[in-house]
């Protein structure tokens, strides 16, 4: 249940058509520079607003399903709401956690909120970006395709490697931020999700993360 939540909520956005290119591992040199000007144009970002879909291939089902709703951070409240095909919505609000149902809210319990909160920094530092340089959990190799950047994100911990192989965050050029998150799972299922209509720095009031 924790993987497919953490899958669920690990990450966003955009479609990009890669048609006959392919990504190109950027030198070592290049890629410090590179990451060094994502995180400080993201430095910036305060609050992130928009819209996903997310798609979850499963190998042994040979099916896909897919998802669609909306993300809203601010001020480290984070609120991650499905709303097709179910309707249900998971917030960090105030260091507590809660997910909400349409008849039911659940307060997480400390070790269970301890978890959560994990993975809300997770997703907001993989949206944004910003966890490039300075990541404990994860390799980082930086790719080019076209005048986009892939970052792709290795396992360093036995935990983590048992459930990705990779993933593989699609940074769109206009603001820096990840525009599309591909999760290859170590089961050989595949989620992306792609956020649209992404904002930030607009304001998020705490009704948003209270309804």
């Amino acid at each position: 249940m924790r993987k497919n939540f953490l899958i669920s909520i690990i990450v966003i956005l955009f479609t990009i058509s890669l048609g006959a290119q392919s990504l190109k591992k950027v030198p070592q040199e290049q890629q410090e520079k590179i990451i060094y000007n994502i995180e400080k144009n993201v430095s910036s970002v305060k609050t992130i607003q928009c819209d996903f879909q997310q798609i979850k291939n499963v190998s042994l089902l040979n099916d896909k399903v897919i998802s669609k709703g909306k993300m809203f951070f601010s001020n480290g409240n984070l609120r991650w709401e499905y709303q097709i095909p179910y309707h249900y919505a998971f917030v960090v609000f105030n260091q507590q956690v809660f997910v909400k149902s349409e008849n039911e809210i659940k307060k997480m319990d400390v070790q269970s909120s301890q978890f959560y909160k994990r993975i809300a920094q997770l997703m907001v530092s993989t949206i944004s970006g910003n966890n490039l340089s300075q990541n404990n959990e994860f390799n980082v190799e930086l790719y080019s395709i076209g005048t986009k950047y892939v970052a792709k994100l290795i396992p360093k911990q036995t935990k983590l490697k048992k459930m990705f192989v990779d993933i593989n965050l699609h940074f769109n050029n206009a603001q820096n931020l990840v525009e599309k998150i591909v999760i290859n799972e170590a089961s050989g299922d595949k989620t992306t999700i792609e956020i649209m209509n992404a904002k930030t720095n607009v304001i998020i009031t705490d009704s948003i993360f209270l309804q």
